[in-house]
């Protein structure tokens, strides 16, 4: 079995540049969507500062995240990378 963050590394490593998210933005007036994608380099840059993240707040492996950790992936939220 599997682990997704096993996953996405992988298809980091193997298609960097394609899109792994894709998400439509609304356009007010009827007008065309406009698309938001998320690539998977970025994606797997996004997992790593969110495991660093838990890191710090020292959350082993199966243990329970803090609602304001889950937060910190929403927009306008903000997570510093792991030195």
């Amino acid at each position: 079995m599997q682990i997704i963050h096993e996953l996405i590394a992988r298809a980091a490593t193997r298609f960097p540049e394609r899109p792994a998210l894709m998400e439509p933005t609304e356009v007010s007036g009827g007008g065309e969507a406009d698309v938001t994608t998320l690539i998977y380099a970025m994606l797997q840059q996004c997992v790593q500062q969110f495991a660093c993240a838990l890191q710090k707040q020292r959350i082993e492996q199966g243990g329970r995240v803090p609602h304001a950790s889950l937060n910190a992936m929403t927009p306008g939220g903000a997570l510093s990378p792991c030195s």
